[in-house]
């Protein structure tokens, strides 16, 4: 569910699809600023910052790399887990993810953002900041690697705040309910 195909160190290539996943992973443990220059998946100074206060904050060896099933990484899963609403909000993603990718309906992918971004803030506040979080650190990566046009982006988001807001409005009572709207034809009926 978290793995890295390769090292993340300042004086190595880093995949971009790892920068991003470790840079949501820190921001969701709040080791990770991205409100001043946004999420890019680019390895930043700041993204070494970070990993060397969660070193040093959970008695790693303080060295800014992060390296595949190493200490670094099994602490930062752990503590991932050990945080009950961050943890579930990043599971609803990655699950919708996992889903989105399986049933590969043609445009279908604004009802598992919707959903995602429902179910995390079903889970309370912390969940509400993470969808939000994950949400744009997605799109900045669609935007980024995949090279999604920026009227893509949009209607992700659009999709993204109205899976929040319907979440807090109490109006339904799930996360298909609230995303019928983002529903096409195809999409197989076990999601």
């Amino acid at each position: 569910m978290f793995t890295l195909k390769g090292p993340i160190a300042s004086n190595a290539s880093t995949d971009l699809e790892d920068s991003a996943m470790i840079k949501m992973a820190l921001t969701s443990l709040r080791y990770y600023d991205d409100t001043e220059t946004g999420l890019s998946p680019y390895g930043d100074r700041q993204l070494f910052q970070a990993v060397k206060s969660f070193q040093k904050d959970n008695g790693l060896k303080v060295d800014g790399v992060i390296n595949p099933d190493g200490p670094t990484q099994k602490e930062i899963k752990k503590k991932l887990w050990d945080t009950p609403q961050v943890a579930g909000a990043f599971k609803d993603f990655v699950k919708n993810y996992n889903d989105m990718r399986e049933d590969r309906t043609r445009d279908g992918d604004k009802y598992f953002h919707c959903k995602a971004n429902y179910e995390a803030t079903q889970r309370g506040w912390a969940g509400k900041i993470i969808a939000q979080k994950l949400s744009n650190a997605r799109e900045v990566y669609g935007q980024y690697i995949k090279g999604d046009p920026e009227s893509d982006k949009k209607a992700d988001q659009k999709a993204n705040v109205y899976g929040r807001d319907a979440a807090l409005s109490g109006q339904y009572h799930s996360a298909r309910e609230a995303c019928a709207i983002y529903r096409v034809k195809g999409i197989n009926e076990k999601y």
